[in-house]
């Protein structure tokens, strides 16, 4: 049941925060992780990885250099993470 309702939030937190977020620009959302309560990741194809730390209130893009196309990523804790 805990898992369901952290699921339940993320999900919330990831439809409601980023769609403002991505509605203006172009992003092919692939993924996107939460690896603490208020802090999530979500990934572009892209190349670009955007972040909140305050559970979607504010957005910031963090460019990725690479070559081939984006589509999946872990994280260990808020700051270690592999795509």
């Amino acid at each position: 049941m805990r898992i369901r309702a952290l699921f339940v939030r993320f999900a919330v937190v990831v439809a409601l925060s980023a769609i403002p977020v991505f509605a203006a620009g172009s992003c092919w959302l692939r993924d996107a992780a939460s690896p603490a309560p208020s802090t999530v990741f979500a990934l572009c194809e892209q190349g670009v990885v955007w972040a909140t730390t305050d559970g979607g209130a504010k957005w910031e893009s963090r460019p990725v250099k690479s070559d081939l196309p984006l589509r999946a990523m872990a994280f260990f804790d808020t700051t270690h993470g592999i795509l």
